[in-house]
């Protein structure tokens, strides 16, 4: 790895400056942010960039706890401080009826915008499906499209119906039923969409 590559973190790609918390991989050396360490133990206990095994040889320092482990516990006292994060608010939106009232219209304000964002999302589709059928440089584009279609359905036909004769069917196709399925198969590689 190329000293330019050490700056950058491989998972978030932020750069890796002194006033970031950094971990660096015991083995192969690879150095990441603690917090996208700890986002990628969920995953795998593996270095996420070579995949090598990544537990820290026993040491005075480790006190014999691999690396992970060390993330485990930092992840659960991130996650219990977070709870206490969300009980003090809970606790303070309770005691005071103006944030009360603020956290109920902010509840109705998300719910007007999930409706105001699936009423998009269907007109949008309406509005592709109304262009797709009526837009004329959109027909056009799908009558050449088609007439192309039917020439390489054509040429197809020709050049098998050459072929046949002097090398004889695909061993895949060696009858009559055969040949018709082969027929829908290419109708079906290129579909008329219309």
């Amino acid at each position: 790895m190329s000293s330019g590559d050490d700056d950058v973190c491989p998972i978030c790609l932020d750069q890796l400056t002194d006033d970031t918390e950094t971990l660096t991989m015991p083995d192969c050396k690879h150095r990441l942010h603690v917090r996208c360490a700890l986002s990628a133990i969920h995953y795998s206990r593996r270095c996420p960039v070579c995949r090598n095994d990544a537990v820290v040889p026993p040491t005075v320092e480790s006190s014999g706890l691999d690396i992970f482990t060390q993330f485990e516990l930092e992840l659960a006292e991130h996650e219990a401080s977070v709870r206490r994060y969300q009980s003090r608010r809970s606790r303070m939106i309770r005691g005071r009826n103006s944030l009360k009232k603020l956290r109920e219209r902010l509840q109705q304000e998300k719910r007007l915008f999930g409706l105001s964002e699936r009423e998009l999302d269907r007109t949008w589709t309406a509005m592709q499906r109304q262009l797709w059928a009526t837009d004329p440089k959109i027909q056009g584009l799908k009558l050449q499209r088609r007439k192309h279609q039917r020439r390489v359905l054509d040429m197809t036909r020709r050049l098998r119906r050459r072929l046949d004769p002097a090398i004889g069917l695909p061993p895949d196709e060696d009858d009559s039923a055969a040949t018709r399925l082969a027929m829908q198969r290419d109708a079906i590689r290129f579909p008329s969409f219309v």
